[in-house]
C-alpha cells in the first residue's frame, strides 16, 4: 500500500487486546495511512456537508426518505473510519490514541450524535412528535465540514491559532 505522510510504526497495545503484531490492528493501521483511504472520507465529507444544504422542512416524504438514506450510508462510513482509528491507535489510554487528538473528538461527537440520531429515530413513530433533543443531535452534523480543515495542515494551522491552541 502507498502510505500518506505521517506513518507512525506500531507499539504497545490498543483497547486492551490487539497488539503490535495483530493482523487487524496492522492491516487498520496500514488503511488508516492510504492516500486513497484519506482522499475518501475526504470527499464522504465534502458529499455528506453539500447534502446538509438539500434538508428543508418542506421537502417532500419520498424525498426526506432518501436524504435519511443517504445520512445513513455516511454514518456507517464514519463510523468505519472512527473503527479502523480507534483500532490502529486506541481510543484514550495510550499516547496519541483516538480521543487525545482534538480533531478526532470532533468526529467522535458526530459519529456518536449521527448514531444517536438514527437510533432514537428508529424508535419513533412519528418523527414531527420529536424529542427537542434530537433535533440538536441532527444540528451536529453542520460541523463536518470542519473536518475538511484537518485534511489541510495550513488550515489546521489558521484555526489552531485562533482557537489558541
Amino acid at each position: 500500500m502507498k502510505r500518506d505522510a505521517g506513518y507512525e510504526e506500531l507499539s504497545g497495545t490498543t483497547l486492551l487486546f490487539f497488539g503490535p503484531h495483530s493482523k487487524l490492528r496492522i492491516y487498520c493501521h496500514e488503511i488508516m495511512y492510504t492516500k486513497m483511504f484519506n482522499w475518501f472520507i475526504l470527499t464522504s465529507i465534502v458529499v455528506s456537508s453539500v447534502m446538509l444544504a438539500f434538508e428543508d422542512p418542506t421537502t417532500s416524504v419520498v424525498t426526506k426518505a432518501k436524504l435519511v438514506t443517504v445520512e445513513r450510508v455516511f454514518a456507517v462510513i464514519f463510523t468505519i473510519e472512527m473503527a479502523i482509528k480507534v483500532i490502529s491507535t486506541g481510543f484514550f489510554l495510550v499516547d496519541k490514541s483516538y480521543l487525545r487528538n482534538s480533531w478526532n473528538v470532533l468526529d467522535f461527537t458526530i459519529v456518536v450524535s449521527s448514531l444517536a440520531d438514527w437510533g432514537i429515530s428508529a424508535f419513533m413513530s412519528d418523527e414531527s412528535e420529536g424529542l427537542g433533543f434530537l433535533k440538536v443531535l441532527r444540528l451536529l452534523r453542520v460541523l463536518r465540514p470542519l473536518k475538511t480543515i484537518k485534511r489541510n495542515k495550513n488550515m489546521a494551522l489558521v484555526v489552531s491559532s485562533v482557537m489558541g491552541r
